[in-house]
């Protein structure tokens, strides 16, 4: 009987940690933007010709983890760019380099996105400030300096920074509530336990989500699925296989001791 009972419990618990593993809500750092400042453009009397520039964060009062990375499609800009998440603490560089792709049917001024395997995805610590940095490949590689952006509650967008090529430091800029580039990254909070949304209610306001995979891995005309587009049907599945599990454990408990009676 106590063998049955701990079984019971065993099989509980498993239902539950399910059920709360896949619960974490996928959010958008973004929540609305405004273009401003049009750089690397025939008017643009100082264009940026090559190297890394970006936007500082700082996170809020709860751990996230970061799940993918984004920068805003512009007609006739270079279809790959680079990106680098930095911690501003010690300018150290957080995962690995990853490459954001645009695509035949990407659309001007909407952000494309390179989605992570999860060995990928890089945890931001609550409270610390961290760089969101892409690079540039001639006078053509249209960006905006000085986006006014509304952010999700987790973060603040409070500076940007250009890389001293010289010593490969960063030179940073305060500059609250502006959105460099633009950039946009996907995440959760950690300990967060709430329901996943459809993709529509993740999307920044006035953009549209594209589906990229990186260059070296998809071919050029396929985008990737983006994982928070169908969450909620996994969690569901994985959900249902925890509330059958407890099911069973109690029908076990049940015959068990009906039997005994007998």
């Amino acid at each position: 009987m106590k063998r049955i009972a701990v079984l019971f419990l065993a099989m509980l618990l498993w239902g539950c940690l399910v059920v709360s593993a896949y619960a974490a809500e996928i959010q958008n750092a973004v929540v609305s933007l405004e273009l401003e400042g049009e750089r690397n453009v025939e008017t643009d009397e100082a264009p940026i010709l090559g190297g890394f520039c970006g936007t500082a964060i700082t996170v809020g009062d709860k751990d996230i983890v970061v799940t993918a990375l984004g920068r805003m499609y512009f007609t006739g800009a270079n279809a790959y760019h680079s990106f680098l998440v930095v911690d501003a603490a010690d300018n150290s560089l957080l995962g690995h380099p990853l490459t954001v792709q645009n695509y035949e049917d990407s659309a001007d001024s909407t952000f494309e996105y390179y989605y992570m395997e999860e060995y990928e995805y890089v945890t931001l610590k609550a409270g610390q400030t961290y760089y969101f940095c892409s690079d540039f490949y001639g006078p053509t590689d249209r960006f905006y300096d000085s986006c006014t952006v509304v952010s999700a509650d987790d973060v603040s967008f409070v500076g940007y920074v250009e890389l001293n090529v010289a010593d490969g430091s960063w030179i940073y800029y305060d500059a609250p509530g502006i959105n460099y580039l633009p950039i946009d990254f996907q995440y959760y909070v950690v300990g967060e336990d709430t329901d996943v949304p459809d993709d529509g209610e993740t999307q920044p306001e006035g953009t549209e989500h594209q589906d990229p995979k990186p260059a070296e891995t998809k071919p050029a005309d396929s985008h990737q699925e983006d994982p928070s587009a169908a969450p909620e049907s996994n969690s569901l599945l994985w959900i249902i296989g925890g509330a059958a599990a407890v099911l069973i454990a109690v029908g076990i408990v049940i015959f068990v001791l009906k039997k005994k009676k007998h």
